[in-house]
């Protein structure tokens, strides 16, 4: 693992500008140039998901690896950010001076005044941007660590889950104005989940944006649809996705907003912010058993980093709608194939007795058993990759 990472870095240094021979000892990669002090970074990280990756997420690694060693060594040559805007203030300075010949004292005081007060206000901005780009950054480490301790196996959440959110998708067929409706509009005030009536989950106060259920990409080809996006981000979570009581209530509520706004199917699922993956499959729902496997088709499987779903396979058998697609293969599926792809993994299936809608939830610590789930069902409507 270590050599591949090695040979990839050394071959994307170039793009920065740089050559040099990249060494990788233990956790850190290192950038040696002639006989200087080498720079170096952490990389564990990489190495840890290295075997679990697929090809494009070993060169997105492979790029940030070479970005973050072409940004060390350009600070210990002292081309940082900070030292270019001092140059920048050096310049100014001269500047001015050179104005005093052509200026009456007064102006020139006024002119010194107000670019001294410009630069300290570019330094500041700089560094706030800066501090901000390198919290991101390790925000995105810590979530793309916790994905791979997901694959692998291993505890989740004990880097306390910062930087994942919580999408429930919704869906509805035949309904206009759908993400529009004040019972979805409603559920976000002020940037956090409005009042539930629920006290736990008031009192973790989630923030929340309501969005299109549908990439730009796709809605036009979603003829007979509208969907709307509920994400919910910060602490909460953490609590959602580790505590039994959180993760309760929070599907009770859940439920309600797809009955009340009249969903065709429903998706409650956890992914990293920054990756369009959806990872964790935790709820879904549709008015029927086909609607509840489109549910899980779309909500999960169409957006999995491994697909095990072939979409564009599904999606073709309804010219007129993609969505319509994803139904039709559903409908090859016979009234025992949802129930026996989710009870192996002690997920459990339910029926509304007045509505008749059907709800699969998985357990709370099965974290990818709706990718396991959806890959089965894909397999017996014959539309898997």
């Amino acid at each position: 693992m270590a050599t591949e990472l090695e040979a990839s870095v050394r071959e994307m240094l170039p793009r920065h500008g740089i050559a040099g021979t990249v060494v990788v000892r233990g956790t850190q990669a290192e950038l040696h140039q002639g006989t200087g002090t080498p720079v170096s970074v952490e990389v564990g990280w990489v190495l840890e998901q290295w075997a679990l990756l697929p090809a494009d997420m070993r060169e997105r690694k492979v790029v940030e690896v070479a970005r973050r060693l072409a940004d060390a060594h350009h600070k210990s040559a002292g081309t940082s950010v900070s030292e270019g805007q001092a140059g920048n203030r050096r310049r100014v300075v001269l500047l001015g001076a050179s104005a005093a010949t052509l200026l009456v004292l007064g102006a020139v005081g006024f002119s010194l005044f107000g670019s001294k007060k410009s630069v300290e206000e570019q330094d500041a901005a700089a560094v706030q941007a800066a501090a901000m780009n390198a919290r991101n950054e390790a925000v995105r480490t810590m979530c793309e660590s916790e994905r791979a301790n997901l694959f692998a196996g291993r505890p989740f959440g004990q880097f306390g889950l910062e930087g994942w959110v919580l999408e429930l998708w919704l869906g509805a067929r035949a309904t206009p104005d759908f993400a529009a409706s004040p019972s979805l509009t409603g559920l976000v005030s002020a940037g956090k989940l409005a009042a539930t009536g629920d006290p736990v989950l008031d009192a973790l106060v989630p923030a929340a944006e309501l969005g299109p259920g549908f990439e730009d990409a796709q809605a036009s080809r979603m003829k007979g649809y509208d969907a709307a996006l509920l994400r919910l981000s910060g602490p909460f979570v953490y609590d959602a996705l580790t505590k039994g009581e959180v993760r309760e209530r929070l599907l009770v509520f859940t439920d309600g907003v797809a009955q009340k706004s009249g969903a065709s199917m429903a998706a409650l699922v956890a992914r990293c912010a920054h990756l369009r993956h959806r990872d964790v499959g935790v709820w879904f729902r549709g008015a029927d058993r086909t609607d509840a496997t489109v549910a899980l088709f779309y909500g999960l499987g169409a957006f999995a980093e491994t697909p095990t779903l072939d979409y564009a396979k599904a999606a073709a058998l309804s010219p007129a709608s993609e969505l319509d697609g994803l139904v039709a293969a559903a409908g090859r599926l016979d009234a025992t194939a949802l129930g026996a792809a989710v009870t192996p993994s002690n997920g459990t299936l339910k029926v509304d007795s007045a509505t008749k809608a059907v709800a699969v939830t998985f357990p709370l610590l099965g974290y990818t058993t709706a990718l396991k789930a959806t890959a089965e069902l894909a397999a017996k409507a014959g539309v898997a990759r």
